[in-house]
């Protein structure tokens, strides 16, 4: 693993923010209803009851944990309050999961994910407790911002919210027509120790790639931090991916030292296109 694996909540962006173009400090956050809601609801992570601060779970969703336990938010307790009555898990494919929620005798969806796939669902924005519509020139705002977070290596996450009638018999149509609450921003610092074994590995002559889930701009700039990102390589994302048949990729694989929003497949296709190439990979 390239970083500590240990997510903290740094930065937060809302209706505001996006309007001011400001990226929200987290030491200014006023406790967003919405935002606390939908990032402790929709969550699978727990707090280890014998050792105080360790996760159990993903240390993303764990994060939002904690953030809300040093704004005197018990997740636990909020769990019990609202408690989940059905889940779309999250897959790579949708980039997505969707819980819903009791809360005050209402239906409610709570969904989290990666800004550009949780924007295509939205129609709607909280905007300080109200709901307005979602124009195209307050998405391009959102999708900057969140740009500008991401440059920062920071891994951004987005929520949105609707209320609904009756449970889903399946997964159709929860995650439609959503309103936009926010994002928050996480820094998952490097490994000190990882900077020092890539430059060895250069210096062995074994080249390294990033493989990752994470947004492109994210992937680069820890790439650049730890020398493996340089001017000049290339950067592909899985859209771009599976855009190219395996000639292409055969082509393009020997200049990219970065892989941003890939599935858990796309990673054996590039294994495949260094291995057609007689290079030895390892993963």
């Amino acid at each position: 693993t390239l970083t500590k694996n240990k997510m903290t909540v740094t930065k937060y962006a809302l209706y505001d923010e996006f309007i001011s173009g400001n990226i929200g400090d987290i030491k200014n956050f006023k406790k967003q209803q919405d935002l606390i809601y939908a990032s402790c609801l929709c969550n699978n992570a727990s707090i280890n009851p014998d050792k105080k601060g360790e996760i159990i779970g993903d240390p993303t969703e764990g994060s939002f944990i904690l953030f809300a336990q040093d704004l005197g938010i018990d997740q636990i307790k909020l769990e019990e309050k609202y408690p989940k009555l059905y889940e779309q898990p999250f897959d790579s494919e949708r980039k997505m999961m969707s819980t819903i929620h009791s809360v005050e005798d209402k239906l409610t969806v709570y969904t989290k994910g990666g800004i550009d796939e949780v924007l295509a669902k939205c129609n709607w924005i909280v905007v300080n407790d109200k709901i307005e519509p979602l124009t195209d020139l307050l998405k391009e705002k959102i999708i900057d911002l969140c740009l500008r977070m991401s440059e920062d290596a920071l891994r951004v996450l987005s929520f949105a919210k609707k209320e609904i009638n009756k449970l889903p018999k399946d997964n159709e149509g929860v995650e439609n027509d959503l309103i936009f609450i926010g994002v928050f921003g996480m820094i998952d610092p490097p490994r000190e120790e990882v900077i020092s074994a890539i430059a060895t590995c250069h210096t062995a002559g074994i080249k390294t790639i990033i493989i990752t889930g994470d947004h492109k701009v994210t992937a680069k700039a820890i790439g650049e931090k730890l020398g493996i990102y340089h001017d000049g390589d290339y950067i592909i994302s899985g859209e771009e991916l599976n855009k190219m048949d395996d000639k292409k990729l055969e082509q393009e694989v020997r200049k990219t030292t970065v892989f941003a929003r890939v599935s858990p497949a796309d990673k054996l296709r590039i294994v495949n296109a260094l291995q057609n190439q007689r290079e030895v990979v390892a993963m």
